[in-house]
């Protein structure tokens, strides 16, 4: 008699984080051609890839991966879907669809190439403030990848802080004082005006502060080192703010470099 077989479907990623990279396989069918590909046999490293699968099993459910460098990066990604579904856009999910975060500088383009080896379209948002590995990037572009990351040198946090009209940067230094304290986000900002030979500012009354292109980029180098945004939750609201903004400041690297990430969004696969 044979033995019965079960098929069985699902899109639960708790059922991917139960197993080990050598038990999971990639099928992709185009023009009429299945692939299986061994998620393990594709990783340089099976150890990092079993890591990722734990940390990010919806990405081995989904066709297109947005990387975020680190988790700013993917927070952001995160708040600006949610933006983008209030005003009628296809969120991430309805487009298969989801943002991850890479690991770090170096771990992202990693990543994002064992990615692609799987036939996934991968984006990678990178921040700029020290200077990527070329090679890795190179290797993601020649796989199909497609790569941006903020004009001038800037760390996430500082391109928000230079891009964002004037309100919306101080409802974010006033949300960074109510998510860690008045006194260590004011501490942060005096570091930033001794790393940058500026006058310590002495007060963080948003009434009193008058914006300039220096200010902005003290703001901007402290959200980054006083870690103001450097969990999930915090970097949604990045994004939840920036979004209602984008039309005001369509011109600048901050909104276009989130076009490009839309344009990707709403491609055909």
């Amino acid at each position: 008699m044979a033995q019965p077989q079960v098929f069985l479907t699902t899109h639960s990623p708790t059922v991917i984080t139960e197993l080990y990279t050598k038990e999971i396989f990639a099928v992709r069918s185009k023009d009429g051609t299945t692939t299986v590909q061994s998620v393990e046999a594709k990783a340089k490293n099976p150890e990092s890839a079993q890591k990722h699968l734990r940390r990010d099993p919806e990405a081995f459910l989904a066709r297109r991966i947005a990387v975020g460098e680190g988790r700013t990066e993917q927070g952001l990604i995160r708040g600006l879907d949610d933006w983008w579904a209030s005003i009628g856009l296809n969120s991430l999910a309805l487009q298969g669809a989801v943002a991850i975060d890479g690991g770090g500088k170096d771990k992202a383009p990693i990543m994002c190439e064992y990615l692609l080896d799987l036939d996934h379209r991968v984006f990678l948002l990178h921040d700029t403030d020290e200077a990527p590995n070329k090679a890795f990037l190179s290797q993601v572009r020649n796989k199909g990848g497609q790569i941006e990351g903020w004009p001038g040198e800037c760390s996430t946090e500082q391109r928000i802080f230079l891009d964002l009209p004037w309100d919306s940067v101080c409802s974010l230094l006033k949300y960074a004082m109510e998510s860690e304290s008045p006194d260590s986000v004011l501490a942060h900002v005096q570091h930033a005006c001794e790393d940058l030979g500026d006058v310590k500012i002495a007060s963080l009354d948003t009434c009193a502060m008058t914006d300039s292109p220096r200010l902005r980029q003290i703001l901007g180098r402290a959200a980054k080192s006083g870690k103001w945004f450097k969990d999930i939750t915090r970097a949604e609201h990045l994004g939840k703010t920036i979004g209602p903004c984008l039309a005001k400041i369509r011109s600048t690297p901050l909104a276009k470099t989130l076009a490009q990430l839309r344009k990707w969004i709403d491609a055909e696969l």
